[in-house]
């Protein structure tokens, strides 16, 4: 079998502190982001939510273990296993991300992506091929068209766990059963 599922590495913070952008109407995203702290911290305890202090204001993130409560119950769990089982996130909330939804990045280079074939390699390239060593990934979780003010945080994040948990079991038993949408992208 094929690895597909490694052992976190290094978190990058150069990487992930150089995400956060710009805002127009600061308050407005603000609350709203707020709204879905409580829903998020509820399903996902690792999670956490991260409002910089800057002059110039800026988008919030998540960061934390992407390891929701009910895996952690259903799966008789215990805190050593946690890091086996939970993928490390790094997650963008754009200040439109009512339209949008939010962007999820595998943030410690857990899954390998290129051992993974094409046709179920859901994630965007950040950094040109040849940049192995910083080369980091959005993970796909959604498309635009789909998100709604309802699923544009958890139902992000419940698709990026899905999707890993559906490695980790195609990496067991070689079969990718997880109903996804087809991406577009061009062969790398």
């Amino acid at each position: 079998m094929v690895k597909i599922i490694d052992t976190a590495k290094e978190y990058d913070s150069e990487f992930f502190s150089s995400l956060p952008t710009g805002l127009n109407n600061p308050q407005i995203y603000y609350n709203s982001v707020k709204e879905s702290c409580k829903e998020v911290s509820k399903t996902y305890p690792f999670l956490k939510w991260c409002f910089l202090p800057t002059v110039k204001p800026k988008t919030a993130f998540i960061q934390g273990l992407l390891l929701p409560d009910y895996a952690i119950r259903e799966k008789h769990l215990d805190r050593e296993q946690y890091n086996e089982y939970g993928l490390p996130i790094y997650a963008t909330i754009p200040e439109k991300f009512y339209e949008q939804g939010i962007y999820v990045y595998d943030a410690c280079k857990r899954i390998l992506w290129d051992n993974i074939p094409f046709e179920y390699r859901h994630c965007i390239p950040l950094l040109p091929k040849d940049d192995q060593d910083r080369r980091r990934r959005c993970i796909c979780t959604h498309n635009k068209k789909d998100i709604t003010k309802e699923n544009c945080i958890i139902g992000v994040l419940n698709s990026a766990y899905y999707l890993f948990e559906e490695y980790r079991k195609f990496e067991r038993t070689g079969n990718f059963e997880l109903d996804c949408l087809p991406h577009n992208l061009a062969k790398e």
